[in-house]
């Protein structure tokens, strides 16, 4: 039995993680990257609109509101994949800007896989060249049948290469329970949930952590013949132009069996300088709740 634990994910980290730095070694590091993931607005935001723009479910129950938000309600029901849901969330969308916010109460998915529960908030503004994203939310993982709380707290730019959406840059900090802090600097990191391509498994890029010590984890380094352009400017808001959208103005996330040849075979890891020596696999992934039935 999962005991599910209410978070907080403003003023700070919650109780579960201490609000210090600490030694980043291989056992912390795949927890730094689980949540330091750039995929991580992107499933809470494409979370809700999957929800808004279905009109058959009664699990979880999905109210679609005269303001054009959506409010969500779990209660733990149990929906026809067996996928089991939580919690509260709204999506709030302001009609002059296109700035959509989404505030969660314990709300997430368990698939007995990468189950998730949040607490908190994420803010998405389209700009010329993509979105920005403000994520403050802490995240119980629920794999293995445990509860294992992480938190970020950051600040993202996403554009779009061809069909790929990546992270131009993400900062932040982000947090292990019973471990502590690390800043985050991610730059130049494709989206892997919109691929399908696993958690945290992108084809290039870099994730850096600093704590008391430092850690670098690329991806796929020397792998694929693949580049992204130099950064973008996502700075000014307003119409989204070519994002590679769909007509709602969001991409697609990739359920294919076959990802077309852009998700990561590795990731290399190093810390303060010296490499862990081979790829690194994650303790834990936090899913898509929304597997294909056939």
């Amino acid at each position: 039995m999962i005991s599910l634990l209410l978070l907080t994910a403003c003023g700070g980290p919650p109780a579960e993680v201490p609000d210090k730095v600490n030694q980043i070694t291989a056992d912390v590091l795949p927890e730094l990257v689980t949540i330091g993931s750039v995929d991580l607005p992107w499933l809470f935001w494409l979370t809700m609109v999957q929800l808004s723009s279905e009109d058959w479910r009664d699990c979880p129950s999905v109210f679609l509101r005269e303001d054009g938000g959506t409010s969500v309600t779990g209660n733990d029901c149990v929906d026809s994949t067996g996928v089991q849901w939580f919690g509260t969330a709204s999506l709030s969308i302001d009609p002059e800007t296109g700035r959509q916010v989404i505030v969660m109460q314990g709300f997430g998915a368990n698939d007995s896989v990468g189950g998730w529960m949040a607490d908190g908030q994420v803010s998405v503004t389209p700009t010329l060249t993509g979105y920005l994203m403000d994520t403050a939310v802490s995240v119980a993982s629920l794999a293995n049948d445990e509860s294992f709380v992480l938190w970020a707290d950051t600040a993202s730019a996403y554009a779009t290469y061809g069909d790929v959406v990546y992270a131009d840059r993400s900062d932040g900090q982000v947090g292990v329970e019973g471990w502590g802090t690390a800043e985050l600097t991610a730059r130049l990191v494709p989206v892997s949930l919109l691929n399908d391509c696993g958690w945290a498994s992108a084809f290039s890029g870099r994730l850096a952590f600093d704590s008391s010590n430092a850690a670098l984890v690329t991806f796929n380094e020397g792998g694929l013949p693949v580049g992204l352009p130099p950064p973008a400017d996502t700075g000014a808001t307003g119409d989204t132009g070519d994002t590679g959208a769909d007509d709602t103005g969001l991409p697609d996330v990739d359920d294919s069996d076959e990802p077309d040849g852009v998700c990561g075979i590795c990731r290399n890891a190093s810390i303060d300088g010296t490499s862990l020596g081979e790829c690194m696999d994650l303790e834990r992934v936090l899913s898509w709740p929304f597997p294909a039935p056939f």
